[in-house]
C-alpha cells in the first residue's frame, strides 16, 4: 500500500515540527541504540517516545526524540526527517530489524517533516525534536499491518543517521480474531535469606518499600488482567519481616527497620490477588534439576508443596494454582517425571523446549499436552521474542520505547500472521523483572487499548491452535548452568545435619521449619550465576545450625579419678532448645578393650533443663584414657561426638606402692645372700 504524498502534503499545516535547544551531554553513547544502529551515524538519532502507542483513525501520531553528535567533528546543518516504509512488515523478524536498524527499507520521506536543527551540531551536543502528525494523513488504508517509521538525520541534505521504530495500524473496518496474552507478573525476588529470619542482603528489604521494586510490579499490575505469579518465598519472607528480622551487616547481625514495610506490602498484595487467578512457581525458584541429579528429593518435593498452604493463609482471596516454572526455561526429562510424581499438572517452559513439529511460518498456541509418569501434564511455552524484549534493557528512554513498540508490534504481527485464527500465547518476563517506574503501568494500558490482543489468565492458554510439538534435547549446556555438584553436596550435608537435630527432639513438628525453608531458598536457580552470594549464604545456615545443634551438649569435662580400677562416672547433658529432646549416650575411647561400662538407657531432657546420669565405668590397665562422650538418636545414630574427658584410677597408684615395696624386699634378701655367702665363703 503506497502513501499518497499529494494528501500528505495537503495534510503538511496540520503537521508540525519542534527542535529542541541543543545542549551539550558527556553520556551521549550510554542512551544510544543497539551497535547496528550507531555503525557509521555521525548523527545518532535517538526515537525516545511514540505517542500513541496504538493510534486510531482520528489519533495525533507524535515521534520525539534527540539528535546526538557522537563523533569528533561538527555536524553542518543538521536537520531531521521522517520517513515511512508503505508496504507493512511481513514477519516478526522484520520488526526486530528495523528496531535494530538492519532492515533494508527505506522508507519514503513523508513531505513537511523535514526541519533544521540549528547551523551546527558540536562533538557531544545534541538537540531535541518532535514531529507530529494526523494518522489519517499517511493513508495507510483499511487493512491491518505493522509499518516501519524512520527518522533520519542529515549534514547539509546528506543522511549522517537513522533510527527505526514500528507502529500497529488497525483500523475499525478490519476483520481478525484477537490474540489472546496472558502476560506473567512475577512477584519474586532472590530468597536470600538464612535461617530464623536473618535477612542477608541490605538491598532486599527495600523491594517491600514504597518505591520498591515488588511494590512498584503489584502496584503497576493491580487491576488489570495479568497473569500473576507469586513466588510463596517471597510472601513468606514478607510475613517473617513483619513480624520482626534482623539484617546482616558489618558489625554482625542488626535488627531490621522496614517490619511496616512488609507489613504494608503483605496487605497492598492480598488486595490486589483477591479474586483473582494466581501461579504459584516451585518455592524460591528451586533448581528442580539439580536438586534431583544430587539426590535430594525431598526439596523437590517440598518445593511444590510448600505454595499451596502460603497462598491459603496470607493470599486467601486469590484462587491459586501450583505450576513448576524453571528460571531457565528448560526442564530435564528425569526432573520433569520427578515433579509430576510430587504432583505438578502444569509447567510453564520456554517454547524452544517444545518447538513444533514441523517447524511452522507462524506463531502457534503456546501450548502442549505430554504424557508423564501414567499421567497427563499441562505445557504452557513462554514466546521467546516477547520474553526477550520484556527482558530488553529499559534505563533510557530511547531504550524504553523500543521495548514497548516490539512488544506491542509483536503481538500484533502474532495476530496478523493468521488473523482468522485464534491464539493464545505467553509472555514471561525475568523472574527478578525490574522495570523502571511507569513504564510497565503504559505498557499495560496500551495492551488493553489495542484491539488486536486481549490479556488472559494463564488458564486460558491451550484452549484452541494447539500443533504438534516435540521435547529438545536437555543438553550438556543447560546442565552446565545448574547449581554446581560440589554446591548440592553441601545443601545435602546441611540437609542431614538437621535430620540429625530433628531426630533427638520428642514433638518435631514445626521444629527445624527455619532451616527447612533456608535450605529450600539456598538451592533456588536464581543462585546460578552467584556463586558468592550463594556461599556466603550456606556458610551463615551452616553456623546457624552448627550453633543450634550446640544447644543440646555434654556439659561435663576435665579430669574424672577413679577410687579403683571401676566407679561411676558423673555426666550432665543441658538442652537449651524449647523442645524435649531424648538422646542415648556411649562413650569412646582408643582402646575401646580397656574401659568397660553399662550402657544407660535414653536421656530425656525437657526444653531449658539440665539433666545428670552416673554411669558404672571400670578402666583395665594403669594409664590415663581419653574418652569421647557421644551423643545419639533414639537409633543409635550419632548425633554429637565433640565432648571428651580424661578418665584415671586410683588403684594405678596402689599397684605401683606394692611393686615397689615387693622391690624392696626383693633387693633385701638379695643382698642378705651376697653378705652369708661372703661370712661362709
Amino acid at each position: 500500500m503506497t502513501v499518497r504524498l499529494n494528501r500528505v502534503m495537503a495534510a503538511a499545516t496540520a503537521l508540525s515540527l519542534t527542535v529542541l535547544p541543543a545542549v551539550a551531554t558527556a553520556s551521549v553513547t550510554a542512551a544510544a541504540p543497539p551497535r547496528a544502529q550507531q555503525a557509521d551515524q555521525q548523527a545518532l538519532v535517538l526515537i525516545e517516545s511514540v505517542t500513541p502507542a496504538v493510534p486510531g483513525p482520528k489519533s495525533k501520531l507524535v515521534i520525539q526524540g534527540r539528535v546526538a553528535n557522537n563523533t569528533g567533528d561538527a555536524v553542518d546543518s543538521p536537520a531531521v526527517q521522517l520517513r515511512l516504509s508503505p508496504e507493512p512488515l511481513t514477519s516478526r523478524s522484520e520488526i526486530r530489524e528495523v528496531l535494530r536498524g538492519s532492515t533494508l527499507r527505506q522508507g519514503i520521506p513523508v513531505p513537511g517533516t523535514q526541519r533544521d536543527l540549528g547551523q551546527r551540531l558540536e562533538p557531544g551536543q545534541q538537540a531535541g525534536f518532535r514531529i507530529r502528525l494526523p494518522i489519517s494523513s499517511l493513508e495507510l488504508g483499511p487493512g491491518a499491518g505493522v509499518y516501519a517509521f524512520m527518522v533520519e538525520s542529515s549534514s547539509g541534505g546528506v543522511p549522517v543517521g537513522r533510527a527505526g521504530t514500528v507502529v500497529p495500524w488497525f483500523p475499525p473496518k478490519a476483520h481478525y480474531e484477537p490474540t489472546g496474552l496472558a502476560l506473567m507478573w512475577p512477584v519474586e525476588q532472590l530468597p536470600d535469606v538464612a535461617a530464623d529470619e536473618l535477612v542477608m542482603a541490605p538491598q532486599l528489604p527495600e523491594d517491600f518499600g514504597p518505591d520498591g521494586r515488588l511494590t512498584r510490579l503489584v502496584s503497576a499490575g493491580s487491576g488489570h488482567d495479568v497473569a500473576w505469579m507469586v513466588d510463596a518465598a517471597t510472601v513468606t519472607t514478607a510475613a517473617g519481616m513483619s513480624d520482626g528480622y534482623r539484617i546482616l551487616g558489618p558489625d554482625g547481625p542488626q535488627p531490621g527497620d522496614r517490619t511496616d514495610d512488609a507489613k504494608a506490602f503483605l496487605a497492598q498484595l492480598s488486595t490486589a490477588l483477591s479474586q483473582k487467578a494466581v501461579t504459584l512457581p516451585g518455592y524460591a525458584a528451586a533448581d528442580a534439576d539439580a536438586l534431583q541429579r544430587a539426590g535430594l528429593v525431598s526439596l523437590v518435593v517440598r518445593s511444590v508443596s510448600l505454595p499451596g498452604g502460603t497462598a491459603s493463609e496470607y493470599l486467601p482471596g486469590a484462587t491459586a494454582t501450583t505450576a513448576y516454572v524453571p528460571a531457565s526455561g528448560r526442564v530435564d526429562d528425569d526432573t520433569m517425571r520427578a515433579l509430576a510424581d510430587a504432583g505438578v499438572r502444569t509447567f510453564v517452559l520456554s517454547d524452544r523446549a517444545f518447538p513444533p513439529d514441523p517447524p511452522l511460518n507462524y506463531t502457534p498456541t503456546g501450548a502442549t499436552a505430554v504424557d508423564i509418569s501414567a499421567s497427563t501434564v499441562r505445557v504452557l511455552l513462554a514466546d521467546s521474542p516477547l520474553s526477550r524484549t520484556l527482558a530488553a534493557p529499559t534505563q533510557t528512554a530511547a531504550e524504553r520505547s523500543s521495548a514497548s513498540q516490539r512488544f506491542l508490534a509483536e503481538t500484533a504481527m502474532i495476530t496478523l500472521e493468521r488473523p482468522n485464527e485464534p491464539r493464545q500465547v505467553v509472555g514471561m518476563p525475568p523472574a527478578l523483572w525490574d522495570p523502571p517506574p511507569g513504564w510497565t503501568a503504559d505498557l499495560v494500558a496500551a495492551l488493553e487499548k489495542a484491539p488486536w490482543v486481549r490479556l488472559i489468565p494463564l488458564s486460558r492458554v491451550g484452549l484452541s491452535g494447539q500443533v504438534p510439538r516435540f521435547k529438545s534435547p536437555y543438553r550438556q549446556a543447560q546442565r552446565k548452568s545448574e547449581l554446581p555438584s560440589r554446591y548440592m553436596s553441601r545443601l545435602r550435608s546441611l540437609e542431614q545435619r538437621l535430620a540429625s537435630l530433628t531426630a533427638i527432639v520428642d514433638d518435631a513438628s514445626g521444629f527445624g521449619e527455619t532451616f527447612t525453608l533456608a535450605l529450600q531458598r539456598a538451592a533456588s536457580a536464581l543462585w546460578r550465576d552467584r556463586p558468592e552470594s550463594r556461599q556466603q549464604l550456606v556458610a551463615t545456615i551452616s553456623r546457624q545450625l552448627r550453633e543450634e545443634k550446640a544447644k543440646v551438649r555434654v556439659v561435663s569435662s576435665g579430669t574424672v579419678t577413679l577410687s579403683g580400677d571401676s566407679g561411676v562416672l558423673p555426666l550432665t547433658i543441658a538442652n537449651d532448645l524449647d523442645r524435649t529432646v531424648t538422646v542415648g549416650i556411649r562413650l569412646r575411647t582408643a582402646n575401646q578393650v580397656r574401659l568397660q561400662y553399662g550402657q544407660p538407657k535414653p536421656l530425656t531432657i525437657r526444653a531449658k533443663q539440665k539433666a545428670g546420669i552416673e554411669l558404672p565405668v571400670r578402666i583395665v590397665g594403669s594409664q590415663p584414657m581419653e574418652v569421647a562422650i557421644v551423643l545419639t538418636d533414639r537409633d543409635g545414630n550419632v548425633y554429637d561426638a565433640n565432648a571428651t574427658l580424661e578418665l584415671r584410677s586410683t588403684a594405678a597408684s596402689s599397684i605401683a606402692a606394692a611393686v615397689a615395696i615387693l622391690a624392696g624386699v626383693a633387693l633385701l634378701i638379695l643382698v642378705g645372700i651376697r653378705f652369708w655367702r661372703r661370712a661362709h665363703g
